[in-house]
């Protein structure tokens, strides 16, 4: 006989409790401690059947690939602290990271805890130790949620931190959806108060009713998911890029944030050998001008609008930022040239394709600017069988600070224009905040791809 473990409903054990302990807290402060909360019950529920050995096992194994020692064994800790005893972990977990950002700033930890945090985003898509996906999972909702805590003025809830300046100072810029999980934490309070519904329909309107308060437009479930994975897309790319981003790179923050779950770039295809280019780049390359090169792009189908890249250094190697303008938003992420790694948010996608397209693309964008044997020829990049037309425009002139744009004006940057195109006819054409979700999970963000 088979029996199937039974999930706990870790939110309806403690909420109560959690709840008296938030009660009359100013707003910011209750919305904090909320998220927190959900943090703690997500971690357990995936680890809930996990047993204890293997667990400690796992988070050891996650903590040793890590450098950042002081910051793992304050992770590992608290995760086997899930494990061995949940009561004083869920009711202890805001207070450990009140300590733990207090750690951080007295000791001034700031690129410390962005260089933890990129490292341990990358470790699971490239070198990532044997450890069961809800090990890691749970690894990496506990370091997220630390980001929380670390905003220079932490109960502005309208911000979030991504990146540090080269004197150590936290970068700070607008949240998208700053309040998305206030209408959740409303609802929770109407049913703590006994309020339920008398049909669906009142149970559907009070939850429209509740996400219009705070400004998005909820006309399903569907819509609910959509909003929580447009968060995850966000955070993702936010912590991956932590330690790239500073006051001379801040620009390849996304101003816009990808707003739809879409799979892009299914139809991209790129005249390259990426493996040779990689080589040469990694062998012998240039650089990029001081404040990068901006990519115009003449899409026929209007899906890529421009690229900016940008070279950063980070643990003595090279990298190459990319940002990626397109009618949804912008996407960022890096290209690791010694280590020929590639970093999107696509990668998370069942569909590997519009991630291997997109890695082609930003290779051949930079090596068209540090090798002389690449060049942007026409019809050197396709989109839906039509050539898509690639202008470079340098961004000569002294290194800029985009951050607090206090630089002098600069001379206007050199264009380099590529032969015209002829004209060609147009084709026709859940759960927490700061949830993250890897590889081998069955929800992930473009898991489902909508045509």
């Amino acid at each position: 006989m088979q029996f199937e473990n039974k999930s706990t409903d870790f939110v309806g054990k403690y909420l109560k409790r959690v709840q008296k302990r938030i009660a009359g807290k100013p707003l910011e402060v209750q919305l904090i401690m909320d998220r927190t909360f959900g943090t703690a019950t997500w971690v357990l529920q995936l680890i809930e059947n996990v047993p204890f050995q293997k667990l400690t096992a796992g988070t050891y194994a996650i903590s040793a690939a890590l450098p950042q020692k002081v910051l793992t064994r304050q992770i590992e800790g608290q995760l086997e602290l899930a494990g061995a005893n949940e009561e004083k972990f869920v009711l202890g977990l805001h207070a450990f990271y009140n300590n733990l950002s207090a750690l951080i700033k007295k000791n001034h930890m700031e690129r410390e805890f962005c260089a933890f945090a990129g490292q341990l985003m990358r470790l699971q898509y490239e070198s990532s130790p044997v450890v069961e996906k809800d090990i890691r999972t749970a690894y990496v909702n506990l370091m997220l949620q630390t980001l929380e805590y670390l905003r220079p003025d932490k109960f502005d809830l309208e911000c979030c931190v991504y990146g540090v300046s080269t004197a150590g100072a936290w970068l700070t810029g607008p949240c998208p959806f700053p309040y998305s999980d206030r209408p959740a934490n409303e609802l929770n309070q109407k049913i703590l108060g006994g309020w339920r519904p008398r049909d669906p329909f009142e149970q559907e309107q009070v939850v429209k009713n509740l996400y219009a308060k705070y400004g998005m437009n909820i006309q399903s479930l569907d819509d609910i998911s959509t909003l929580e994975q447009v968060q995850r897309i966000h955070i993702n790319s936010l912590a991956a890029m932590l330690p790239l981003i500073n006051e001379y790179t801040f620009d390849i923050v996304p101003e816009k944030t990808f707003d739809t779950v879409k799979v892009p770039f299914q139809n991209l295809h790129v005249l390259l050998d990426a493996e040779l280019v990689s080589t040469q780049l990694k062998e012998n390359c240039g650089q990029l001008p001081p404040n990068g090169v901006f990519f115009e792009i003449d899409d026929p189908t209007e899906e890529l609008t421009g690229v900016l890249l940008k070279e950063t250094e980070f643990q003595g190697r090279k990298y190459c930022l990319y940002r990626v303008d397109t009618p949804f938003g912008s996407l960022d992420g890096y290209y690791d040239v010694e280590a020929t790694f590639f970093y999107s948010v696509t990668i998370e996608s069942d569909f590997i394709l519009p991630y291997t397209y997109l890695r082609d693309l930003i290779v051949m964008l930079y090596a068209s600017q540090v090798l002389d044997s690449v060049c942007l020829a026409p019809c050197s990049v396709i989109q839906s069988g039509y050539p898509v037309g690639i202008k470079a425009v340098p961004q000569a002139g002294q290194r800029r600070d985009t951050y607090h744009k206090t630089a002098a004006a600069e001379p206007g940057p050199v264009e380099k224009e590529l032969p015209p195109l002829p004209e060609l006819p147009i084709p026709k054409g859940r759960g927490f905040r700061y949830q993250a979700e890897f590889p081998e999970q069955s929800e992930i963000y473009v898991s489902s791809i909508i045509g």
